[in-house]
């Protein structure tokens, strides 16, 4: 902390015209900043443990509440006389037609997690 408070002092000739208690006062609040700081950072670090240790929690939790409302969607789905497909058949990607690069939707203004093609709906809709 000593060689924090020295590195922050002015010169030497500015810093010792001063008198002893403006160098005191100088040194007291230099001490008190590089104090401040310390504690800012180790609160930060511990904050970013706390949440690195959290992380893999708050995941479990947003996947649990993303099963929950696609089990209550079947849910109200089967009260609801739709049919409901839990595990749908595989697609046997042989037997499409290969992509021909014709079909291009236009770019989102969204990040792409945000953004759900209507079209997508309609389709399932109306099969």
């Amino acid at each position: 902390m000593q060689e924090v408070i020295e590195n922050q002092r002015p010169p030497p000739p500015i810093f010792d015209s001063r008198s002893r208690s403006e160098r005191t006062f100088f040194d007291h609040q230099t001490w008190m900043g590089a104090s401040m700081e310390r504690v800012l950072k180790h609160n930060f670090n511990r904050q970013e443990a706390w949440n690195h240790t959290h992380a893999y929690a708050f995941e479990q939790e947003m996947n649990n509440r993303y099963l929950d409302d696609q089990n209550r969607h079947m849910h109200a789905d089967w009260h609801a006389g739709r049919p409901v497909v839990v595990d749908p058949p595989p697609v046997d990607y042989s037997t499409l037609p290969p992509f021909d690069g014709s079909v291009s939707y236009p770019t989102p203004p969204l990040h792409h997690s945000q953004w759900v093609d209507p079209r997508h709906g309609q389709q399932h809709d109306a099969t």
